[in-house]
């Protein structure tokens, strides 16, 4: 993608990612976001990252979590 001849005329990349603690010992999917990161930053192009708390999608982990929250919520 970044080779592809229309990269340049990006002007900014809007990057979407997720909480990572601020620890050295971080799961493969956790290290593979910040590595994501730091390869588009790579060229030359301005990224900000957004981080959010739960990312719901259709074939995401996080809708299972809030789906087992849910019920314990009621009581908090």
């Amino acid at each position: 993608m970044l080779k592809h001849q229309g990269f340049n005329k990006v002007k900014h990349i809007i990057f979407m990612s997720g909480l990572i603690p601020n620890t050295n010992e971080l799961p493969q999917c956790l290290r593979s976001r910040l590595e994501c990161k730091d390869i588009l930053g790579a060229y030359g192009v301005p990224v900000t990252t957004l981080r959010a708390g739960l990312i719901i999608s259709a074939k995401g982990n996080s809708y299972p979590i809030l789906k087992n929250w849910y019920p314990m919520l009621v009581f908090i």
